[in-house]
């Protein structure tokens, strides 16, 4: 497609006394073709088509409504770790866009940070403030370390923002059903205000918290977008109409046609992942761009976390390692817990038990000398007949028996019940005459109160 371009130079003096004429008219015509497909003639017909196209092999990608691409890391692993803002940096789903989950599909509605000459008449620019040492507190009399609070004036415009979205969130809630994760973020969003009010903090903690809640705000606030602004965009027209694309949002990078084009359709900014031969030669490209440059650091923080009072680092601590989706997506949000001093509870490895312990819930055995070991049952009789005798076993018993010896052995098993083990013997009259020994172990699990026991 050419255009053209008409440069007419009209280079005019006057001379005004009775009459007006040109003394010098110069007509210089300039005609030019430049290559080139105009922006207001492309139209992307459908999600697969490129206003922006950037080849980083083994991927391209590509965008039906953006005319650039923002940064993204598609070959190597990264950490995920809060900076020195309490924010995830470049891989920060809350900042830029990111590679898409499936289970946040709000992710893309996230509200983007303004630029810095609009942000402070934003009415949402608490969203993006970051605490400073002039807005924290010391504890009066902490005996625990240098702990602290926000100041509260810095409080107040968070709660009001709180207020203001639980408000919203209410009101939809009575005449529309929800994704039932919301409840969470919004309860989370909730909870976690007062801490920063009542819970002395340590300053990193403060910063992190706030974060936190920052980050659930935007969640619930894109959530609420999602189902009133975008989602019904997806009617029913065979011709629906493309709206117009929201820069202010965050977008994402699916790899998943239908998810491109739904997008697409939303009028949600999307990048389109996907391999090199899975671009047809039919595809409609506008433009091959690079990547946008990474952010500058007071755009997006990426220094680590440090510790004024140590004079060292202290980076906050890593939650997740490998590419974006799903999983990263999950650890980016902590849910309202996004502490570092908390108290370390020391775990010792656990005692192997040899195997000749016997545990005390099980019922005992009789003696190491008897050939026979009773039954693990709640209740079991053991006969043992051991005669012993040169002759033959006489008609009657001696005259002078002695009673048999009852013995009660009283057995801990566990706090509700106790085994009782009973022996019966008669012991041996005379070594000349025939000897019965009968023991009998009778257990029995017997209720036990614990009070009483």
């Amino acid at each position: 497609m050419f255009a053209g371009g008409i440069i007419v130079q009209f280079c005019l003096s006057w001379n005004s006394r009775r009459t007006q004429r040109f003394s010098n008219v110069s007509i210089i015509l300039v005609l030019f073709f430049i290559p080139f497909v105009s922006n207001t003639m492309f139209v992307a017909t459908t999600c697969l088509d490129a206003v922006s196209l950037v080849h980083d092999p083994p991927y391209v990608v590509t965008s039906p409504n953006a005319p650039f691409v923002p940064y993204i890391n598609l070959h190597e692993p990264h950490e995920l770790r809060a900076c020195a803002d309490g924010r995830f940096g470049l891989e920060d789903c809350f900042q830029s866009p990111q590679i898409w989950s499936s289970r946040h599909p709000w992710a893309p509605c996230i509200l983007r940070k303004p630029s810095a000459d609009k942000l402070d008449d934003h009415d949402l620019a608490v969203l993006w403030w970051t605490p400073t040492l002039g807005f924290y507190e010391l504890e009066p009399g902490c005996a625990f370390g240098d702990l602290g609070r926000l100041v509260r004036r810095a409080w107040e415009p968070l709660k009001n923002l709180q207020m203001f979205l639980s408000e919203w969130f209410r009101k939809y809630q009575e005449q529309h059903s929800i994704n039932p994760a919301a409840n969470t973020y919004e309860f989370s969003m909730r909870s976690t205000l007062p801490r920063l009010r009542d819970q002395p903090l340590s300053f990193q903690d403060t910063v992190g918290q706030v974060a936190e809640f920052q980050r659930l705000c935007l969640d619930v606030n894109a959530m609420l977008d999602l189902v009133t602004i975008y989602h019904p965009r997806l009617s029913n027209d065979p011709n629906p109409p493309t709206p117009a694309v929201n820069f202010d949002i965050t977008g994402a990078f699916p790899h998943d046609p239908e998810v491109t084009s739904k997008l697409h359709q939303c009028g949600i900014p999307v990048w389109f992942i996907r391999p090199e031969k899975h671009v047809p030669p039919a595809t409609k490209i506008l433009s091959k761009v690079t990547y946008d440059a990474i952010p500058a650091e007071d755009d997006v923080q990426q220094t680590l976390w440090f510790d004024h009072q140590s004079g060292h680092i202290k980076p906050f601590p890593i939650l997740h390692i490998g590419a974006g989706g799903t999983d990263r997506h999950f650890a980016s949000r902590q849910m309202g817990s996004a502490f570092v001093d908390l108290a370390q509870i020391q775990h010792h490895p656990a005692i192997p038990v040899q195997s000749k312990q016997v545990s005390g819930t099980v019922p005992p055995t009789l003696s190491p000398a008897s050939p026979i070991q009773p039954k693990s049952k709640k209740k079991s009789l053991l006969l043992l007949a051991k005669i012993r005798s040169s002759v033959a076993a006489p008609e009657s018993l001696p005259a002078q028996v002695e009673m048999p010896v009852l013995r009660h052995q009283v057995h801990s098993a566990g706090s509700t019940s106790k085994i009782v083990s009973s022996v019966v013997e008669t012991p041996r009259q005379n070594p000349c005459k025939p000897t019965l020994i009968l023991c009998v172990s009778h257990t029995a699990h017997v209720s036990v109160d614990p009070m009483h026991s």
